[in-house]
């Protein structure tokens, strides 16, 4: 008896549960807009969770257009490529799109007091427009122009380390100079210390920590099951922290990378004078150290991955494309000799070849291909297209990039679409920092590292490829970034060496 009335409950809960379900997918299906079409268990995510992020949306593309929702587990998503749409989503319309969805959280619903939403990127409303604007004077001319002495330092540190390990390998892997090249610059400009990131390049404990953190990936069971069942996000939390502690040695990376930032802090509070060049606003959001040093991490690892991952995707090509190697060391070269000039914020912005390079580098292989999202703050319209409150708008940055209606031969290597003469196509078809005023903050300053560094690259060594360079680069893709999967590797002759 027990047990028939236990199967009979379970069964009706059952029903409830598929009924609630379908009546959840169909009322966003009613709006009209084609995508594919949701499972009932897993939304599309099944289809991207097999093929991969990247694959999975530009199938979808084909297959539904420019604006087409699809379902990321639960959570209904409009994905936009057309640029007229952009406009007014990222532009004109702005506030009422200020806000971002929180798309690829493993943690339970964020409530308004919790420690993540100090984070920039994370902040809705009011709020982040007053963070937004106490962090913009971090980074105005003045700042840059100081900033670019502590930059130059730090790539002096990475020009001797490419000296000595390329002595050693004839095929060195630069990305992972280039990782703790980024990850010195920002902590000396974030927190005003130096970590010496770069005199243990391989294998030093932040860089450990940092690449545990992203490795989470769209391509994991715990996300699949933890965005398509909500209910269980504690238990994929928990399963998280384990993969987290296993890969990390036994430690949570996320606590020990704060950990290492609240003693900075510390000792920055005990003696302020220790941590006079520090450039960045990091004490305005809390008094206590536990948000601050949560905020900073957060911030060291998404500039640390992204300029970085940029800055490996341009020597990956400029090995690819000596020509194009050659013109920025003529540029360089004239440039010193012309106007005796060091390589300082005002002497870089003059590397107009070297900017149309890097600018090309970031449309073929924007680090940030799935974060540049926003949530609608109240039921609006355009057209035949209608966006109900709290639903998600993703530009697909890799995708937009690559759109050959927009770009002419996408898949080419080409800076002379950044050529002065060139600025007759939207600014919205070139988004890898995002667009608007929601755009990244940190867009000049991460651009300003990479420019100098490429340059002082260039100008001291020529750029080869060896047995281990990929000719086709792997991409890994984790939730929101795409990063070279195999390293980049580069025989490094010096010019001096040739003469």
């Amino acid at each position: 008896m027990f047990g028939t009335v236990t199967i009979a409950l379970f069964s009706i809960l059952f029903t409830i549960w598929i009924l609630r379900r379908r009546k959840h997918f169909s009322s966003f299906l009613k709006l009209g807009i084609p995508g594919p079409k949701p499972n009932l268990l897993f939304g599309n995510m099944w289809e991207m969770y097999w093929k991969g992020p990247l694959p999975c949306l530009q199938d979808w593309i084909d297959q539904y257009g420019n604006v087409f929702i699809y379902f990321f587990g639960l959570r209904p998503v409009l994905v936009v490529m057309d640029l007229d749409l952009l406009k007014q989503i990222q532009i004109k319309d702005f506030m009422d799109f200020v806000d971002r969805p929180g798309l690829f959280e493993l943690d339970p619903p964020r409530e308004p007091g919790e420690p993540i939403n100090l984070i920039l990127i994370f902040l809705r409303g009011t709020h982040w427009k007053r963070v937004r604007g106490v962090l913009t004077p971090s980074f105005t001319t003045l700042k840059l122009k100081t900033m670019a002495q502590t930059m130059d330092e730090t790539i002096d540190d990475f020009i001797r380390n490419v000296d000595e390990y390329s002595r050693k390998e004839n095929c060195l892997d630069v990305y992972k100079l280039f990782q703790a090249m980024s990850m010195d610059v920002i902590i000396k400009c974030a927190l005003g210390v130096d970590a010496h990131v770069q005199k243990n390049p391989m294998e030093h404990e932040l860089l450990n920590h940092a690449d545990v953190i992203l490795s989470t990936s769209i391509q994991s069971l715990p996300f699949l099951i933890h965005m398509s069942f909500p209910a269980f996000g504690w238990l994929m939390k928990i399963i998280r922290t384990l993969e987290f502690k296993f890969q990390n040695k036994g430690s949570d990376p996320i606590l020990d990378l704060v950990e290492v930032c609240r003693q900075v802090m510390k000792s920055r509070a005990a003696d302020p004078g220790v941590c006079s060049n520090i450039y960045f606003s990091t004490n305005f959001v809390t008094p206590t150290y536990t948000n601050k040093t949560l905020k900073t991490s957060f911030d060291i690892v998404a500039y640390y991955a992204t300029t970085s991952s940029a800055l490996g995707y341009t020597t990956h090509l400029l090995v690819q494309h000596p020509e194009v190697q050659e013109k920025i060391r003529q540029e360089v070269d004239e440039l010193v000799e012309n106007e005796g000039e060091n390589l300082d914020y005002v002497s870089v912005h003059k590397l107009r070849y070297l900017d149309q390079v890097f600018s090309e580098s970031l449309r073929v292989y924007p680090p940030v291909y799935l974060f540049v999202n926003r949530e609608a703050n109240t039921d609006i319209t355009y057209g035949s297209i209608q966006i109900p409150k709290g639903m998600a708008v993703q530009v697909p940055v890799y995708h937009l990039h690559h759109n050959p209606t927009i770009w002419s031969d996408p898949e080419k290597f080409d800076p002379e679409r950044f050529s002065p003469d060139n600025h007759n196509r939207s600014p919205l078809a070139w988004q890898p920092f995002g667009y608007g005023p929601r755009n990244c903050i940190g867009m000049r300053f991460a651009q300003l590292e990479a420019k100098m560094a490429l340059a002082r690259m260039v100008q001291k060594y020529f750029l080869r490829p060896c047995e281990k360079t990929e000719k086709k680069l792997t991409i890994r893709t984790g939730s929101a970034i795409i990063n070279p999967a195999n390293g980049i590797f580069v025989k490094f002759v010096r010019r001096n060496s040739l003469k």
